[in-house]
């Protein structure tokens, strides 16, 4: 009940709070003239002196200085209409009423006064509180903005809650950010209206217009606007600032990825090239004296050259589909099995079949992907191990479990060091130590993007057995969402 009162109290203007004051301090005069005929009439008492300037202290201390005066000036009249003689009568009996009743109009007022000014000095000190606290909440949630409108949408929450409840931060576009139902500019230019400007790195970005209510006393208020101001400047710029070092640092990484990228193709496709100048340049220059068997060789080498330099621009093309985010998968009920035999077809040239071990079981369920980026992404990493793990065998194999369907591929090569296996995955990575160089170092990294793009995951594992070999690992889900393309 009592947090009833005091919330439905702190919810009234001053002038109601004054009025409902005004009504108390009246009927606490009333209740005075009550109490003190009471005391007279059953106990002999006669204090009505104090009956009222009790009724002037309760006034002071409930409602304040203002009202406890209005409460004296009242008590006055009751008094005298009441206990003074001759009573209901406005008069006084003789020099005596009157001297009495100065005391007593002294004293309650001076009463009267002392306690009202505590009592507003405890309501200032509340607002000023309250208004503290308001200030650090609204610090606090803009120390966590992280663009300049959600500076701006905690700085008109920030007023609303401190400053008054009509609030609007109107940005540069003229637009309302922060308020259900902005107000007419016309309405904002008129005199209720108060304006201030919200600036940051010298340049105006906002506008705050509130309209001048009680909520906040017109000193303080002016205070607090400015200090919530200052506050949303200071997380604007601080927002610019990020943002800008997040550019920088964008514009960085790109400029490193740039290089590397540079430099891989720089490397890596000039052999190809070199190599497939060199014979073609020989077999027109001097084909007519070679034996058939060394045209022969000149013409697989070119041919083996160029599918190396094809597969290096498409793994770049890939990679630039990736970053741009338009790799989209054209998912169907595959049976992974088919899978694993056309990427055999497609090795047949150049893995040895009994270097090439397929072990699956008689049937795996399907799944739900792209055929071709998944037939890819296992090319990617067979190309991996027959770089890095020449001359030994590949396993290429699958099973399932209850909830998916497992493809891996698996060399016999040095395996991969623990503190580079979490990297394996990442653009342009190399082992360090290793001494082939060949490749832009994109394999893995498509391979993974590919798989993800498809819902599924990959993972890596090294050693296999006898401390060597590398496993990756694909991870399909058996029950899919179908989408519509």
């Amino acid at each position: 009940m009592l947090a009833q009162i005091t919330s439905y109290w702190s919810g009234l203007t001053k002038a109601q709070r004054f009025a409902a004051g005004v009504a108390a301090g009246a009927m606490l005069s009333v209740f005075s003239a009550v109490l003190a005929t009471t005391l007279e009439s059953e106990l002999g008492v006669r204090a009505p002196s104090m009956s009222f300037l009790l009724s002037v202290i309760l006034a002071a201390i409930w409602f304040g200085r203002r009202v406890a005066l209005v409460t004296a000036v009242c008590a006055f009249f009751v008094y005298n209409f009441y206990l003074v003689e001759p009573r209901y009568t406005f008069g006084f009996a003789g020099f005596e009423d009157v001297f009495t009743l100065l005391v007593f109009i002294s004293v309650a007022l001076l009463i009267g006064t002392m306690a009202g000014n505590l009592h507003d000095q405890r309501e200032r000190a509340q607002g000023q509180v309250r208004v503290l606290s308001g200030l650090f909440t609204v610090s606090r949630s803009m120390a966590e903005c992280t663009s300049e409108r959600e500076a701006l949408e905690r700085l008109a929450s920030g007023a609303r809650e401190v400053v008054a409840e009509d609030v609007v931060v109107y940005g540069e576009d003229g637009a309302g950010i922060g308020a259900p139902a902005p107000p007419d500019s016309d309405d904002v230019l008129s005199r209720p209206w108060q304006r201030e400007e919200v600036s940051a790195e010298g340049e105006r970005v906002a506008v705050l217009a509130w309209k001048r209510a009680e909520k906040t006393p017109g000193a303080e208020q002016e205070i607090a606007v400015r200090l919530l101001v200052e506050l949303a400047r200071v997380a604007i710029e601080r927002t610019r600032v990020v943002q800008r070092r997040v550019e920088m640092d964008t514009l960085a990484a790109t400029e490193r990825l740039r290089t590397a990228l540079l430099s891989s193709i720089s490397h890596d496709f000039r052999t190809p090239i070199s190599t497939i100048l060199t014979s073609a340049s020989s077999l027109r220059d001097f084909g007519h004296q070679f034996p058939p068997a060394t045209s022969t060789d000149l013409l697989v080498t070119i041919e083996e050259e160029a599918e190396r330099l094809n597969r290096f621009v498409g793994n770049v093309l890939n990679m630039t589909r990736l970053e741009a985010n338009v790799v989209k998968p054209r998912v169907e009920w595959i049976d992974p099995l088919e899978i694993i035999e056309a990427v055999q077809q497609r090795l047949a040239k150049r893995v040895l079949e009994d270097n090439l071990v397929i072990t699956t079981p008689a049937a795996v369920p399907s799944i739900f992907v792209d055929p071709l980026l998944l037939e890819q992404a296992l090319i990617n990493v067979i190309e991996n191990s027959l770089v890095h793990a020449s001359g030994g065998k590949l396993y290429i194999g699958a099973d399932y479990g209850e909830t998916n369907v497992r493809m891996w591929v698996e060399d016999e090569g040095p395996g991969v060091p623990e503190t580079d296996l979490a990297r394996i995955f990442d653009k342009f990575h190399r082992l360090d130590g290793s001494r082939n160089t060949q490749g832009v170092g994109l394999g893995l990294a498509i391979t993974k993007g590919f798989v993800e793009a498809m819902k599924g995951e990959v993972s890596a594992t090294s050693p296999v057995r006898d401390g060597r070999g590398l496993r990756v690992e694909f991870t399909f889900p058996i029950q899919a969402e179908l989408v519509t393309a």
